[in-house]
């Protein structure tokens, strides 16, 4: 019986993770409410809620940078990017995300100094939907979306990663020009 519960349970949570997965695909990826945004603003309050995790990320801030985006769908993709990089380090480890721009674009860097990734997994799995190295905890699509959400905004994310010696991921959005 205990067995058979636990059965119930996780296909009970599939089921329900999957289904917002449709609304959200249903939906469009497209953000509703994009308007200007001050990113340093942005980052900080995004990440708040990660003070309590181990490591806790390091955030480093620039000059107010502007971009045009939907505040909550680019708060979850940075999140989702920080979180990743949060479970790819023991607690001894290091996640950074550094605020800046180049002379056309903001860049968001998450670098970590965990477990890392090779090349062949980058180039053929990382973006790949529904294709998850987290088990029955991860559906596959957080990298996907980001990704695809980032695109949308006219940007692009690069990823560069060393096995053992951890990730650097960069968010490029376009700037608003004052």
């Amino acid at each position: 019986p205990v067995f058979v519960d636990d059965v119930i349970k996780t296909v009970k949570n599939s089921v329900q993770r999957m289904t917002k997965l449709m609304d959200q695909m249903r939906n469009g990826m497209r953000g509703k409410h994009p308007k200007r945004l001050e990113l340093n603003l942005l980052c900080e309050q995004t990440c708040q809620r990660f003070l309590q995790s181990q490591p806790t990320p390091q955030l480093l801030l620039t000059d107010p940078i502007y971009i045009f985006a939907d505040m909550e769908q680019l708060s979850n993709v940075i999140g989702h990017l920080v979180q990743n990089a949060i479970d790819a380090t023991s607690k001894a480890d290091e996640v950074v995300i550094k605020i800046s721009q180049s002379q056309t674009e903001a860049l968001i860097e998450i670098i970590d100094s965990g477990s890392g990734m090779d090349a062949q997994f980058i180039k053929t799995r990382l973006f790949k939907p529904f294709d998850s190295t987290k088990g029955l905890t991860g559906m596959g699509i957080g990298a996907y979306e980001s990704r695809e959400v980032i695109r949308a905004l006219g940007g692009d994310i690069d990823v560069s990663s060393q096995i053992g010696l951890g990730s650097h991921f960069t968010v490029r959005l376009p700037l608003i020009m004052e």
